[in-house]
């Protein structure tokens, strides 16, 4: 009873430190979170429209609809992909430095900007 509350709050505590040292992680987390919700939506649906198309007899677009699930979902994966490889972090921890302007100590002492 105790023991799935427990994992689930070492399981959120987990992925919030892993988040921190990997940063980039999180852009990949939230890509595979609405990949996953985007095929979930689409298996709903068609079963949805098997159920529908067996109630009716109407089964004339079964072939179909079986051809445009894959579709779907592969053009999902294959977009979920390329998002991944395309990221501009490099992981190696100083993508939050990269970017900025560093100051030597000399620079700053003289107030350089």
């Amino acid at each position: 009873m105790i023991g799935r509350p427990l994992r689930l709050f070492f399981a959120f505590i987990a992925t919030k430190i892993l988040f921190i040292f990997k940063p980039a992680l999180k852009v990949i987390f939230k890509n595979l979170l609405i990949s996953s919700i985007i095929i979930i939506i689409i298996i709903y649906s068609h079963n949805e429209f098997l159920n529908w198309s067996t109630t009716s007899g109407n089964i004339e677009f079964l072939k179909l609809s079986f051809i445009f699930k894959n579709v779907l979902i592969f053009l999902t994966l294959l977009i979920l992909f390329f998002n991944i490889k395309k990221s501009k972090l490099k992981n190696d921890g100083f993508d939050r430095f990269r970017n900025k302007k560093l100051r030597t100590t000399k620079e700053i002492k003289l107030g350089k900007k």
